[in-house]
């Protein structure tokens, strides 16, 4: 192994000690493809051997390591992606309504109602399911069968298309809006939007 790997090989066992019952399996470790960099500045290695690493390091925003500051960055899949796109009729719909929503990992998409944060993951979940207020369920549940979900591959259907809304983003002024605002949804096979 080069100098790179064995320093790489060194950072794993310090941030996750456990490893070092393993034998770990270096798949390719390099420098990123950047322009070349002036000596001093930081230099972005990816590595493909790292969940039980990502799983010690999550919540961890750098480390120092022999005399390096060292940054943890994880690449989403393919899959991530497809999966965390399908559920953008939900982010529209709490954007346009003034709701806060952030990812958590690696495709569940949180956000507060009534002082309550919720969680869901799929278009079945979004519908009341599992995770939207209760004063949609029962509207987002007569719809159902309308939406159509990702594939089991992450991919979406080829007949899910999205229409355009001529209306713009409504800002609400308070939760008794917000909330007659939500009362007014319905699902159409574009997924979740305001009917004004």
């Amino acid at each position: 192994m080069g100098a790179l790997e064995d320093f790489v090989v060194r950072l794993f066992f310090h941030v996750a000690p456990a490893l070092k019952e393993q034998n770990i399996v270096l798949d390719r470790t390099h420098r990123a493809g950047h322009p070349a960099r002036t000596p001093g500045e930081a230099q972005d290695i990816p590595t493909y051997q790292g969940e039980a690493i990502m799983a010690t390091v999550c919540n961890t925003a750098s480390i120092e390591f022999e005399g390096h500051r060292i940054g943890w960055f994880q690449d989403l899949s393919m899959l991530t992606l497809q999966r965390r796109r399908a559920l953008r009729p939900v982010m529209d719909l709490l954007r346009e309504n003034g709701i806060r929503y952030k990812w958590g990992h690696p495709f569940h998409l949180h956000f507060t109602w009534q002082n309550e944060t919720l969680s869901i993951r799929t278009l079945e979940e979004a519908q009341g399911l599992d995770g939207m207020p209760l004063c949609l369920r029962h509207q987002i549940q007569q719809s159902a069968p309308q939406v159509q979900s990702p594939r089991a591959d992450g991919g979406c259907p080829k007949t899910h298309t999205r229409q355009n809304t001529s209306h713009k983003p409504t800002m609400v002024e308070s939760h008794k809006e917000r909330a007659a605002l939500l009362r007014s949804l319905r699902i159409s096979e574009s997924g979740l939007r305001p009917m004004i």
